[in-house]
């Protein structure tokens, strides 16, 4: 499956090869406004591992308002999304003479989802789909793409995005003297409406819950950078590189620092009839003589969002049963010296804050006292003279709680050391395929949380000495004869010292590594497979022919190698790849290098 998903927070990346750093700006908060959130966000972006600042603005206005909650359903309409991409990409964009000087239109992609909180829907996504070639991140400069991906509809606002900048330079003459500047590439979009069901009788807060903006500079996007914004603000500097630690981990250290409140573009004042609150019941055990913690508030809900603490009844353990301190919902039973039993079992109930009081249904909490000790009960006594020896006696049994304290740690990314080796191809006049294997990739997930995990890549072009190369701004230079993997695009001839990255294909493995025992829950799955075989590769090639076919290659695509779902994710796993590269017939004799990018998010 190709994904469309950019380096995020907390990425570990594995290069085999060269990669790119491009260091951004912050951009300043303007203040916000009724109907405008300007929410500082934490961004990665493709061509640079850790976190910088940048704003994100969403505007938007939710009707009707108030809305009835059983009744209405709350439509956003009118919204706008904003960003500043930092002018420091632009720059390089221009020293590189992909942009000119003064002002610059500049084509991206936009990917953002909205939050509604107290929501049946909680998300709505709005993103770019597959153009008719069937890329994800398409290409918006490739021939005959562009009508349908420019229609809003169901894949979102489409690619019909641009965004401006301006550059200056006081010495046109000498374009790296330094002195080159570039406005922040000022991108807006139109977001389509949404429409949002109330969940409860809360009111809704509107928010922006992340975003991805790529922007492709220069023809085809040969700079194809994306940022990947999650609300908050960067951790220390390094916390996302820190290796396995053991807990407690550095203080402070997170990659992503949340908001201390969501920044919200506008609120739907929910109204709802008055309704009673619904208790569940509640179960516990605790030994005697010792202490439990019982919080009934999560056992009550109303939908009117308004339970009225003060009113929580929890009915009085009964002789020899225990006792019960705390108020509000929030209590602490003591069980007794002696095991009563049979469990304890206590009604509870609450009411709200509506003018006419509703009362909610009986909860029972049930409670299981556990004894220190117990006696064997005698069961018969064949000459009925006590304490002759023949008495026989029943079973005693006791019930000791087990406490396993699970502490998480980190997620790491290890390869085998060497480079990525692929079968000598011999000249004969013909396209070739060669062969290779990645260098046995192992992810080790001790973190301990639900989350998922994917580990995908991509390759650049792959040169020989003397092919045509580009240097990108941090002194770098890679090989690029197809727009660093981007078919079809113009500007960029083929060389034959330089081989496509999308002439790359794979087939991808996973595997368990760790040993299994019984209640392990780990699941791992490979990325979708180019090709059975590299005989399999080189037919689709050849049958692509001068059309080019998407394989692995470029700076605009991401590759799933492996993904192990929510729930299922922790452990460690084994991923690999056969690898197939496709060699032109026409190739010059030398020896082809490339970069192997490999991202674990």
């Amino acid at each position: 499956m190709r994904s469309p998903t950019r380096r995020r927070r907390g990425a570990i990346l594995a290069v085999l090869g060269l990669t790119a750093a491009l260091v951004p700006v912050l951009l300043g908060a303007s203040p916000a406004s009724a109907g405008v959130a300007d929410t500082p966000m934490s961004c990665t972006n493709t061509a640079q591992a850790g976190q910088s600042a940048l704003n994100n603005k969403v505007t938007g206005i939710g009707t009707p308002d108030p809305a009835i909650y059983g009744v209405d359903t709350v439509t956003v309409s009118g919204a706008q999304f904003e960003i500043g991409v930092p002018g420091t990409i632009l720059v390089a964009g221009y020293s590189l003479g992909l942009l000119n000087l003064g002002v610059n239109n500049i084509p991206a992609v936009v990917n953002l989802t909205i939050a509604g909180s107290h929501t049946t829907e909680g998300t709505a996504v709005f993103s770019t789909g597959p153009g008719p070639d069937g890329v994800l991140l398409d290409n918006p400069l490739t021939p005959g793409d562009e009508e349908a991906d420019n229609t809003p509809g169901p894949d979102g606002f489409g690619l019909s995005v641009l965004g401006t900048t301006t550059i200056s330079d006081p010495t046109p003459a000498v374009k790296n003297s330094g002195d080159e500047t570039a406005t922040p590439l000022a991108i807006s979009a139109t977001i389509p409406t949404s429409t949002w069901t109330p969940s409860d009788g809360a009111d809704i807060q509107f928010t922006l819950a992340s975003s991805d903006t790529t922007a492709l500079v220069g023809p085809g996007g040969v700079i194809a950078v994306t940022f990947s914004c999650v609300p908050g603000t960067p951790g220390p500097a390094g916390c996302e590189l820190l290796p396995p630690v053991t807990p407690p981990a550095p203080p402070n250290c997170n990659t992503v620092i949340p908001l201390a409140a969501p920044v919200v573009f506008d609120t739907v004042d929910v109204q709802a009839p008055p309704t009673a609150p619904v208790c569940t019941n509640e179960s516990t055990s605790v030994g005697v003589t010792q202490s439990q913690p019982i919080n009934l508030t999560d056992n009550c809900t109303d939908v009117n969002q308004d339970i009225d603490l003060s009113t929580f009844v929890l009915e009085t353990p009964g002789p020899g049963e225990g006792t019960i301190t705390g108020s509000n919902g929030v209590y602490t039973y003591t069980a007794p010296a002696n095991d009563p039993g049979a469990p304890v079992t206590l009604n509870f109930h609450v009411d709200d804050e509506d003018p006419a009081t509703a009362t909610s249904n009986d909860g029972v909490l049930s409670i299981t006292v556990l004894a220190n000790s117990c006696t064997a009960p005698q069961t018969s006594d064949p000459n009925g003279v006590p304490g002759s020896g023949d008495e026989t006696t029943g079973p005693c049994s006791l019930t000791e709680i087990v406490v396993q304290p699970v502490v998480g740690t980190t997620m790491s990314l290890s390869k085998d050391a060497g480079l990525v080796m692929m079968s000598p191809v011999i000249l004969n006049g013909q396209a070739q395929a060669s062969t290779g294997s990645l260098q046995n990739l192992t992810v080790n997930n001790a973190r301990g949380t639900s989350a998922g995990w994917t580990l995908s890549g991509f390759v650049t072009d792959l040169g020989a000495p003397g092919s045509p190369t580009m240097t990108l701004p941090t002194g770098q230079t890679i090989s690029v004869c197809s727009s660093a993997g981007a078919l079809g695009a113009p500007g960029i001839p083929a060389h034959r010292l330089c081989i496509p990255g999308d002439n790359m294909g794979w087939t991808p493995t996973a595997s368990i590594a760790h040993n299994i025992i019984f209640g392990d829950v780990a699941q791992v799955s490979p990325g979708s497979s180019d090709a059975s075989g590299a005989s399999d590769w080189l037919s689709q090639l050849v049958a692509a022919g001068s059309a080019g076919k998407d394989g692995i290659g470029g700076l605009q695509e991401q590759n799933v190698l492996c993904s192990s779902p929510t729930d299922h994710s922790g452990g460690t796993f084994a991923c690999d790849a056969a690898l197939y590269l496709g060699v032109p017939a026409s190739a010059g004799a030398g020896t082809y290098t490339g970069g192997l990018v490999l991202t674990l998010l």
